[in-house]
């Protein structure tokens, strides 16, 4: 009897064999939570490596459209869902000409103002507020049955127009196409919205008004334009002081005197819109000037040619 009471004290009264069990017990983790553990371990790995595929397949990052942008050069912009530029390209030699690299990765948005910046830089446009210039707008959603595309590019580029103080001066002009007459435009080497307006009239691709400035100018062909194929965002901006001051400042530049115009312009209650009127009248013929000057130059080097072309002839007779 003694021996069992001595037994049971040894094992119940112990305390550091006691307290030890206790701590094993603490510490010791269930098989069943330990598995259940990795599991999840694993759940989030995997979870993880989802995301980044997903985020490197997401649709942010595949062409959901196009929008061709033209201002005489022709520019042809691929976007994402979200309207960020893709990738950007020059449809005719002026755009060609450029270097568009600084339009990738831009919102649209902010692709259009460098485009504007750019053109004018290349010395396609001139900035002034005073002349009327415009920038027509393509859109061409690669999903057919999806007008939110078009719809929601035009609402965001007609806010950046209402809003940058840049695009006075400028009129935007809208219009929609289809991902064949995007194809087919490409195939015939027209611009887009060039094959588009000749498919109505082909004489447009032939005829004087075949740029976007000439073309919109001419009143009749806008009024066909707006009745037919788009819509024309004209420029609301208020001609003042500081825009005639640039225009008579670019008149100077081109020898032009301007001493009577500037002691006009200084006179308390001059009429604005008459002194607009006769210093666009300036602007028009320096800019015909310039363009006869280039046909004489582009004259000049074909009769050079020619020239040169009868002389090899001479010398090959002189040979035979």
């Amino acid at each position: 009897m003694n021996q069992l009471k001595k037994s049971l004290d040894a094992a119940f009264l112990d305390e550091d064999r006691v307290f030890a069990k206790i701590e094993n017990k603490i510490n010791r983790r269930p098989k069943a939570r330990r598995t259940f553990s990795l599991a999840m371990v694993a759940a989030t790995v995997a979870l993880a490596l989802l995301l980044g595929m997903a985020r490197l397949l997401s649709p942010m990052n595949v062409v959901a459209g196009v929008v061709t942008v033209d201002l005489n050069p022709s520019l042809r912009i691929e976007l994402s869902k979200d309207y960020t530029v893709l990738d950007v390209s020059g449809v005719n030699a002026e755009a060609q000409s450029m270097d568009l690299s600084s339009l990738k990765g831009l919102p649209i948005q902010e692709a259009l103002m460098e485009i504007v910046r750019l053109t004018i830089e290349a010395g396609y446009l001139d900035p002034l507020a005073l002349t009327s210039d415009y920038i027509l707008i393509t859109t061409v959603s690669y999903d057919g049955n999806d007008q939110t595309f078009n719809l929601d590019l035009k609402d965001l580029l007609e806010k950046v127009k209402t809003e940058t103080p840049s695009l006075d001066g400028f009129n935007l002009a809208f219009m929609q196409a289809e991902k064949q007459d995007l194809e087919d435009a490409e195939d015939s080497d027209l611009p887009l919205w060039l094959y588009l307006l000749s498919k109505n009239n082909p004489d447009v691709v032939s005829s004087p008004t075949s740029t976007v400035q000439d073309y919109f100018e001419d009143e009749d062909l806008k009024t066909e334009f707006e009745n037919e194929f788009g819509e024309v965002l004209e420029d609301d901006h208020e001609i003042d002081l500081e825009d005639l001051e640039e225009a008579l400042d670019e008149l100077e530049e081109h020898g032009v005197d301007v001493s009577e115009y500037r002691r006009r312009l200084a006179t308390s209650g001059v009429d604005l819109n008459a002194l607009k009127s006769e210093i666009l009248v300036q602007l028009d013929r320096i800019e015909e000037n310039e363009v006869d000057d280039d046909d004489d130059e582009i004259s000049q080097d074909n009769d050079d040619d020619e020239e040169d072309d009868e002389d090899d002839e001479e010398d090959e007779e002189d040979d035979d």
